[in-house]
């Protein structure tokens, strides 16, 4: 292996970490590895990269090596980083010929020269989450970590695409997205409340994790065939395109998606009939993001953690379900049969995806930008629910709608 670079930079590394050991680099043997009582070994490791797999509770790291024996660069694999040092994966990936002369010594140096490149290697590191990170101030928003003042793009299982941002001034993409929801429907009131329901959702994880208190409700948007329901929830709640549900789907599939966002909304689109099994189905739902007491198992590797849910959920369907009280008070209704949606405008909001992603971001860098921002929402909201409870005119009504009143007017 003729390369007077990578000689000198793992001799450079050695002398640094392994003194007792260095890299030769000569015509017969093309890279020798050799320590000081001049024990040799012509197999040794190259380290490409590592992956490194967050989630909100743990990280797994994988990496990518390959081995040299004698001159002969032999293919890279990929292997979780805690059997690095397991010489059962390396005779088992590349066969024995490669350390037939191995000795226990030989291993040793072996496993040594790994050691001294892995913390050198680049690492790329790749999110299994949405949301806010565990310490508040930065958000995961599709492919972007959003910090007060950046929005850098990363890598996430939970998205494909890339998460589109607009060019256009901050005015002028406030004033189209406040445009779109103004007119998306022939009643302003549900075009808005969509909006701030988005808004509601990127704060519920945060004020959870800080305070044990969240906004306790779903939105379920109802309307019969061909009353858009469906295409204005994807251009409203999914803009960066993650994996969105439906009825059809398994409980546990939807919960390990709703377990997954951490913050934001999942869609379980497409509720048709009422049935004792479908109506269960919805039930749960609205239990799992209409309760900021309910958790779900949550499985990294091959541990188990029991945590709570903390991303909100939209529900579309033809018509509304038929549910015990308790349920039903945890759903606010946006009715399209009434309210019919403006086409031309929705057509308008499915091509505005980066101006919705871009309003999305500028307020979460307005929240990491207003140390006080929590206090001061969570103070409206108490206020906005204690003037409702005390309102004559609104007397007797469910608790939990004054609770989804103060959210909704504070957020407003």
């Amino acid at each position: 292996m003729q390369n007077d670079l990578f000689a000198e930079n793992l001799n450079s590394l050695f002398s640094l970490r392994a003194p007792e050991l260095r890299f030769h680099d000569d015509e017969v043997h093309y890279g020798t590895i050799i320590d000081d009582n001049e024990n040799a070994i012509h197999t040794f490791p190259i380290l490409e990269y590592e992956e490194r797999y967050l989630s909100q509770d743990d990280s797994e790291s994988y990496t990518h090596i390959s081995i040299c024996t004698y001159g002969q660069l032999k293919e890279v694999a990929r292997t979780k980083s805690s059997e690095l040092f397991d010489s059962r994966f390396f005779t088992s990936r590349y066969g024995n010929k490669p350390f037939a002369s191995f000795t226990k010594h030989s291993w040793k140096i072996f496993f040594k020269t790994i050691k001294v490149m892995l913390p050198e290697i680049e690492q790329k590191v790749i999110y299994r989450y949405s949301g806010w990170s565990k310490d508040l101030d930065k958000y995961l928003f599709g492919k972007l970590l959003v910090d007060a003042n950046s929005a850098l793009t990363i890598e996430s299982t939970l998205v494909k695409a890339d998460t589109l941002l607009s060019d256009k001034t901050e005015s002028d993409v406030c004033k189209t997205v406040n445009d779109i929801f103004a007119n998306l429907t022939s009643s302003k009131l549900i075009g808005y409340t969509l909006l701030m329901y988005l808004f509601l959702s990127h704060i519920k994880q945060r004020f959870i994790t800080a305070h044990r208190l969240g906004p306790e409700f779903v939105l379920a948007i109802i309307g019969g065939t061909g009353s858009y329901k469906t295409s204005t929830s994807m251009a409203t709640f999914n803009t960066y395109d993650t994996t969105v549900s439906s009825f059809e789907d398994s409980l546990a599939s939807i919960r390990r998606i709703f377990q997954a966002n951490k913050s934001g909304v999942t869609i379980v689109d497409d509720y048709k009939t009422s049935s004792k099994s479908l109506d269960a189905k919805l039930e749960k739902i609205v239990r799992l993001s209409g309760d900021v007491q309910t958790t779900g198992k949550y499985v990294v590797g091959n541990k188990v953690f029991d945590e709570l849910v903390t991303g909100m959920s939209v529900i579309t369907g033809e018509r509304r379900p038929q549910l015990q009280q308790s349920s039903y008070s945890r759903i606010l209704f946006a009715d399209l049969e009434n309210s019919p949606i403006n086409l031309e405008v929705l057509t308008e909001l499915q091509s505005s995806k980066a101006e919705i992603n871009s309003f999305i971001v500028l307020f979460i860098q307005f929240i990491l930008q207003n140390p006080r921002f929590d206090d001061e929402f969570i103070a409206l909201f108490q206020q906005h629910r204690d003037q409702l409870m005390t309102d004559p005119n609104y007397k007797g009504m469910h608790g939990r709608y004054y609770s989804m009143y103060g959210w909704l007017a504070a957020m407003w």
